[in-house]
């Protein structure tokens, strides 16, 4: 419903146009050009219309008199039209009429003062269609009575129906917009996910190897967390990974930086514009908080509470997103066999 409203907001103007100008055609037929001059005007007539749909004013970017304007121009054209070829036939003007508040009510929904400036100009050939007529007719005005009540009918109801499908779209897009954030997020933590994490690595790969910036990746695994499992409870452990995960984002304070659950008990910190010094910076600091936390891990062989071991690698002109992982996964390897607890710098 939403989709055919807007098509109607954006180009239904363009068929009242049309409309008019199908009108005018066929009392231009209906009433032909003779040798005077006078009998040449709905001709002309036709022509301007012509030339208002030629453009229209969907292809334009202006203010927002344009449209009143247009509409303006194209009601006064079809009211000399009118004039032009006579008021005699008083059904026929008021249908005409008519046809036209029901078609404007429709396509202008939005605009009622496009709606106003195309009415406007058609009172000349109406009124004086009326007071010409004798006896009064007053089925024509009650005829133009009902089909003005329609209109306003019609258009409070696509105004309605409008604004319900404006509300609906900001709730489905906010729906969409918490569904992505939550596609991209770990469900323990909070944090990036790996697939997002995988996914920002390869575009900021594919940026540097236009801006050569410096990019680091840090690779952290918590120590024995496999015992601390064992021994504490998943429950424990969970807690454990959560209030990791938030030193991180503390220690980080950059929203470039991506950090992320990469797996299990190991982390990922991409760090853009940050060289080597920048990461190894960001690590001291989170061995602090960690040592401060000082979660208990009696059972880990290296400390009575839970530590971290790292790994670091800057990326380099030429090396894939890949490459880089690998190479930060083989320095947080080397934490490991030099006895855990520490960072390694490739």
């Amino acid at each position: 419903m939403a989709f055919h409203l807007r098509r109607i907001a954006r180009h239904g103007y363009q068929r009242l146009i049309g409309l008019l100008l199908l009108l005018v055609a066929v009392n231009a037929l209906l009433h032909p050009p003779s040798g005077e001059l006078m009998s040449w005007v709905p001709m002309l007539i036709l022509l301007g219309l012509s030339a208002l749909l030629a453009k229209p004013l969907a292809t334009l970017r202006g203010p927002g008199w344009q449209l009143p304007v247009q509409t303006l121009a194209a009601g006064a054209f079809i009211a000399l039209h009118q004039v032009s070829i006579g008021t005699g036939n008083l059904t026929t003007l008021i249908l005409t009429d008519a046809v036209i508040i029901l078609t404007s009510a429709i396509t202008l929904y939005t605009r009622p003062v496009a709606i106003m400036a195309l009415l406007t100009p058609l009172l000349l050939p109406l009124v004086n269609a009326l007071t010409t007529t004798s006896p009064f007719p007053w089925y024509a005005l009650t005829l133009l009575a009902i089909s003005m009540v329609v209109a306003q009918q019609v258009q409070h109801t696509l105004w309605r129906w409008s604004h319900l499908s404006r509300r609906q779209q900001e709730r489905y897009r906010k729906l969409q917009q918490l569904m992505n954030q939550k596609s991209d997020q770990d469900g323990l933590t909070g944090i990036t996910n790996r697939n997002r994490f995988d996914q920002r690595l390869r575009q900021l790969v594919a940026e540097n190897r236009r801006t050569h910036n410096p990019l680091t990746l840090v690779m952290l695994d918590v120590d024995y967390f496999r015992s601390y499992n064992d021994h504490y409870g998943h429950k424990a452990g969970d807690r454990c990974l959560k209030g990791l995960a938030k030193l991180m984002v503390h220690c980080s304070r950059r929203q470039t930086d991506v950090i992320a659950r990469y797996g299990g008990e190991e982390f990922a910190i991409l760090l853009p514009a940050t060289d080597k010094g920048g990461a190894e910076r960001l690590l001291r600091q989170l061995r602090t908080e960690v040592a401060e936390a000082a979660v208990a891990h009696n059972h880990s062989p290296i400390s009575n509470t839970i530590t971290l071991s790292a790994g670091v690698a800057q990326w380099t002109p030429g090396q894939g997103a890949d490459a880089l992982v690998e190479q930060a996964g083989k320095a947080l390897n080397q934490a490991k066999l030099e006895g855990r607890n520490r960072y390694v710098i490739a």
